[in-house]
């Protein structure tokens, strides 16, 4: 299966606009797992103060990194690999006059983000990290970079907790790079970086309800799609959410939500 074009997912067109409505409930360009519900207890865990500063790995078009701007008035900075995504979030953050507290920034997230030591008081990534080779260093990244006391947030859609075929974990990871893991491997991997984990969810039931409501929601707007996209791009993306869907409604694949904080 040739790989998904990511930054498709945030045209502005229309019947996309409809899709992400009907997925989510409403349209802030955004794409993944995330739910109204699952933003809300994100931000009870982090509650950063109006003097904090926050950073978003994998931050899209800033659906999130402006949400906590406008909630708790702290500063933020978002850094994404994908250009379209940042320069899209640096339009929303001007119409919404929100210059002087969120930062946009296109980085590539393999190596040592380019930040001081204890520069942020939270962290939050969703979905992201298993877009990202070398987990080990990011979570120590993100370990140099919080405060004493500061707090990590982050999903894992990509845990392994059943029998996948070859053509499933392919189709699964349509969207470029992927790592699968397991959750013995996160939890290691986390309390070797030097965080204590607050708190584990499973989140998998977001990913059951928001596949399957994408892809009908895709396949009402089919004819307007399919002059966009084209016939096999369009399918292939039904394909990618089916298999999405069954895999995490057969309990095969897992997503996790982690919370995080640094303790020393």
């Amino acid at each position: 299966m040739t790989d998904i074009n990511y930054d498709a997912l945030y045209r502005e067109h229309i019947h996309y606009s409809n899709v992400r409505a009907e997925t989510y409930g409403f349209d802030s360009e955004q794409s993944g797992w995330l739910t109204l519900e699952e933003r809300e207890n994100i931000a009870a865990f982090l509650n950063p103060s109006i003097n904090d500063d926050l950073l978003e790995i994998g931050s899209g078009c800033g659906d999130i990194a402006l949400f906590f701007s406008k909630k708790y008035h702290c500063r933020v900075i978002a850094v994404d690999k994908s250009p379209f995504g940042v320069s899209r979030g640096r339009e929303k953050v001007a119409i919404q006059g929100l210059s002087h507290l969120v930062d946009f920034e296109s980085l590539e997230l393999h190596s040592e983000l380019p930040f001081p030591d204890h520069t942020f008081s939270c962290i939050v990534s969703v979905d992201v990290f298993c877009h990202i080779d070398n987990r080990p260093n990011l979570l120590r990244e993100c370990w140099r970079l919080l405060r004493p006391d500061g707090k990590l947030f982050f999903t894992d859609s990509m845990i392994i907790t059943g029998i996948i075929s070859n053509a499933d974990l392919q189709t699964r990871s349509s969207f470029g790079y992927y790592e699968f893991t397991t959750e013995h491997a996160n939890t290691s991997l986390i309390l070797d970086a030097g965080f204590e984990i607050a708190n584990v969810i499973d989140s998998t039931a977001n990913v059951t309800r928001l596949s399957h409501r994408w892809r009908q929601a895709r396949e009402r707007y089919k004819e307007e799609i399919e002059k966009i996209e084209g016939e096999e791009a369009f399918s292939r993306f039904q394909e990618y959410l089916r298999v999405t869907h069954f895999l995490a409604l057969e309990e095969r694949l897992r997503r996790n939500s982690y919370y995080c904080v640094k303790t020393s």
